[in-house]
């Protein structure tokens, strides 16, 4: 007999999405982990047409097969099982991507899934110290330097337990210190700076006091232990001494005053 209208509605193709949003964030040129949602329809007369713009693409498959369109072939008056569809993004520009994908079939209204992805620029980072190499226990400000990922607030973690986004230090040794730097979105960078100590100086041989005829010349003389990276400044009443005709040696372990004088 004759179908009735209602029955006639009864037929007509169903599109169905679990969700209605998917959003992105992942660094530029770079690939993000693929998200998924879920299509299904009863009494399809022809294919599923999916389709969506770049930098998005889809695939029936989670690792290979990635397009901007892809067709579900159904038999007429079937029934299609619910069918995973696999979704990621790659942006090539540091700002926020709009967009749908779109799901079609004959007769059936067109069904748009809202997708949004965020390009990100590379977290890059430093740490920033006045001096790389510093007395023995010299208190050193270390200042992490940090740009791009999801920016605007940071976190950190030092090695040594503290968060902010400076630490003060004082070394005895030579030190590495690692802070780890995370935007919102728990995206993170680690970076290292090393701050090196120069070796306490152990004097072995001090600097004698002479009796000498006037005139005559007089030799100041020390010795320290392990002199690798010693320097000296020989000194008169707190003045730095220079080499000049009287002067020599005045940037070395042995001062040489050529000419003395009773005064």
């Amino acid at each position: 007999g004759e179908q009735s209208f209602d029955t006639i509605l009864q037929y007509k193709p169903i599109i169905s999405i679990d969700d209605d949003e998917l959003i992105f964030h992942t660094f530029i040129d770079e690939t993000s982990e693929a998200e998924s949602f879920q299509i299904g329809g009863v009494y399809l007369e022809s294919a599923v047409t999916i389709s969506v713009n770049l930098p998005f693409e889809i695939s029936l498959n989670e690792g290979y097969g990635y397009g901007g369109m892809i067709e579900i072939a159904q038999a007429e008056d079937s029934t299609i099982d619910l069918q995973d569809v696999f979704v990621r993004f790659k942006p090539d520009l540091a700002i926020l991507y709009e967009d749908s994908i779109q799901i079609t079939s004959q007769f059936a209204d067109a069904v748009y899934l809202s997708v949004k992805g965020t390009g990100l620029e590379t977290l890059v980072a430093t740490i920033d110290s006045e001096e790389d190499i510093v007395c023995f226990g010299a208190p050193v400000r270390l200042e992490a330097i940090v740009s791009g990922g999801a920016s605007g607030e940071y976190s950190y973690q030092w090695n040594n337990g503290l968060t902010d986004s400076y630490i003060w230090v004082n070394p005895t040794e030579d030190t590495e210190y690692t802070v780890v730097i995370k935007d919102i979105l728990e995206n993170s960078i680690e970076i290292l700076k090393e701050i090196q100590v120069y070796k306490q100086v152990e004097i072995i041989e001090q600097p004698e006091s002479n009796s000498v005829c006037s005139g005559d010349a007089v030799i100041f003389k020390t010795r320290v232990f392990e002199d690798d990276n010693v320097t000296y400044q020989w000194q008169e009443n707190g003045d730095d001494l220079g080499d000049n005709s009287t002067y020599s040696g005045c940037t070395s372990d042995e001062l040489v005053i050529s000419a003395t004088s009773v005064e």
